[in-house]
């Protein structure tokens, strides 16, 4: 079956009253699944899982047959109530010592040879028969006039390999052009580790990276920076794909990167593009208790999607209603900021009614904080249930909040400490004696967006 843009080959099976499932298909074109269970494709990890299994079962492989393979056993031992199937085989003694006794029902002598019947279940007879095709191909072939033709995948490429072929283009980059590749290579290398292969590089790690560069941003960064560290490593994997080196992990990782560029500011236009009054409304007249207290804490403190999922309880002091807050992956930003009245209810509201023990404030439905990719599918299924547009994004909403903060009479310098950026001459340690500082652009932001007064 052909695959495209890196996905393996699946199917729609249509559900009465339902979104019809998405069915990764076999050699055959048929879907692999056991109803209510079926084998389905993580597309931001590229992994497979067990589709309809509570919690979410990974099959952790990215091989389509090997994800067939381990689904067949985990529904042979968990997804039918039926009872389990047999196949006898007959065999020499010798040949399978691991077939234990309480199985075996009779001896067989013909002529000198001695065979033994054994029942087996199903899943213990195909195991046999693929470790048999795999660690004995030639017997196997002696014994059943078929070739096991090796269909495994093929290693993946070295995080060093994809540096290696940009570098060694026939048209030579310039001198300054390797320098910029080299910086922020090694960057995206020291970030995703101790991911080696291109295949390790998953959301995990790519959220490390985007982590990371988004704290140099908020440590008084450019915007010309934070866009240069994500294109070019893409730059690098684009070439890489051009080079047929390792493609499909390649172009996995290239739509992840587009994905990330997608949320961070001043990637598609360096201008903030700051939210509307009415767009912000229409999201939180559609959203429940915990979108609701994630937009006002995203509005109120001038937080970019990172802030709010990374946002620990220790954080918030919901009586006094401040909240200092250091950038764990940095220890070097702090965040400061007085939450209105309606941000304080909303929390309070979320907490209340999604109690955790996780350290983060806001989690997913899976009890797990949320990863960057993660938050932005969440925020797009919100933002879906309104007419705001495809091309809102939460990071809007701190642009919102920036600009109605230095609209509203803040200082340039407060509506940075706000934001989380570096004031020269001023320690972290002063702004944190000192958090109340940033009232006149907390209020600023709620009278334009709330339009009402604080207390």
């Amino acid at each position: 079956m052909p695959k495209t843009n890196g996905e393996p080959p699946r199917l729609r099976v249509p559900r009465q009253g339902t979104k019809p499932l998405q069915v990764v298909t076999d050699d055959d074109g048929q879907p692999v699944l056991d109803l209510p269970h079926y084998l389905a494709w993580h597309k931001a990890t590229g992994t497979f899982y067990v589709g309809g299994s509570k919690p979410r079962v990974y099959l952790r492989t990215r091989d389509r047959l090997q994800a067939i393979f381990r689904f067949r056993e985990w529904i042979r031992a968990n997804g039918s109530d039926v009872g389990d199937a047999y196949v006898t085989v007959f065999h020499e003694p010798h040949r399978h010592p691991e077939l234990s006794e309480p199985v075996r029902l009779v001896d067989i002598l013909d002529g000198n040879r001695q065979f033994v019947r054994y029942d087996l279940p199903t899943g213990d007879f195909w195991r046999l028969v693929r470790e048999a095709a795999l660690s004995d191909p030639e017997t196997f072939r002696q014994e059943t006039g078929l070739r096991v033709v090796d269909q495994g995948m093929a290693p993946s490429a070295k995080l060093s390999e994809i540096l290696d072929a940009y570098l060694s283009k026939r048209k030579k980059p310039s001198d300054d052009e390797i320098k910029k590749v080299r910086r922020y290579w090694d960057f995206f290398v020291a970030a995703v580790a101790p991911a080696k292969q291109v295949q390790d590089v998953d959301a995990d790690a790519l959220t490390r990276w985007e982590d990371a560069a988004y704290a140099k941003y908020n440590n008084d960064g450019s915007p010309k920076t934070l866009a240069h560290r994500f294109e070019y490593v893409q730059r690098l994997f684009n070439y890489a794909v051009k080079k047929q080196i390792d493609t499909e992990e390649c172009q996995r990782v290239v739509a992840a990167i587009i994905s990330a560029k997608a949320e961070l500011p001043g990637l598609r236009n360096l201008n903030p593009n700051p939210i509307s009054v009415d767009a912000l409304h229409a999201l939180l007249d559609s959203a429940d208790k915990k979108w609701k207290a994630i937009l006002l804490t995203a509005l109120n403190l001038c937080y970019y999607p990172v802030d709010v999922r990374t946002l620990p309880k220790a954080a918030i002091n919901l009586k006094t209603g401040v909240v200092i807050f250091d950038r764990a992956k940095t220890g070097q930003t702090t965040r400061v900021g007085i939450l209105w009245k309606q941000t304080r209810v909303a929390l309070r509201n979320y907490m209340d009614s999604q109690p955790h023990d996780g350290e983060e404030v806001f989690i997913t439905q899976y009890g797990k904080p949320y990863t960057a990719q993660g938050l932005r599918t969440a925020f797009r299924f919100l933002r879906d249930k309104t007419d705001v547009g495809s091309s809102i994004e939460l990071a809007h909403v701190r642009d919102g909040a920036y600009s109605a903060a230095i609209e509203g009479g803040a200082t340039e310098t407060i509506a940075k400490i706000l934001a989380g950026h570096k004031i020269t001459g001023m320690g972290d340690a002063y702004i944190k004696r000192n958090p109340k500082m940033v009232a006149d652009a907390v209020k600023a932001i709620e009278k334009h967006y709330l339009r009402s007064t604080p207390e």
